[in-house]
């Protein structure tokens, strides 16, 4: 089935997408926060 092939590249543009704008949202988030110190930051 072709459709199948598209179905599959677009479900994974779609994780992509969502894990992006996740790690945009994380990253912000840290951003916002390092006037504090975060477990999450020290242990980069």
């Amino acid at each position: 089935m072709p459709n199948d092939k598209q179905w599959q590249r677009r479900s994974d543009e779609w994780v992509k997408a969502s894990h992006e704008s996740r790690k945009r949202k994380e990253e912000e988030r840290r951003q916002r926060n390092s006037g504090y110190p975060k477990r999450s930051a020290q242990q980069k």
